[in-house]
């Protein structure tokens, strides 16, 4: 994320305001995830949550080709 805001203090600077648009969504889905993610802590038992949260990682874009190696 900290390389996000680097470019994104870069791109306003520059004037590329479309670009800087584009990275606070790109920040906004991020916090998203996290939020998501540290929901799970609360709704699952430790043992769970290592199965759920490999569940949505495959999810992701290009997840199933490393979904069988975990």
């Amino acid at each position: 994320m900290t390389q996000e805001l680097i470019d994104l203090k870069k791109s306003i600077l520059e004037g590329r305001y479309a670009d800087a648009l584009a990275i606070v969504d790109e920040l906004e889905g991020m916090s998203r995830q996290a939020i998501l993610l540290l929901t799970l802590t609360y709704d699952y038992s430790q043992k769970e949550l290592s199965t759920v949260i490999n569940e949505i990682l495959i999810q992701l874009p290009g997840g199933k080709d490393w979904a069988g190696r975990i």
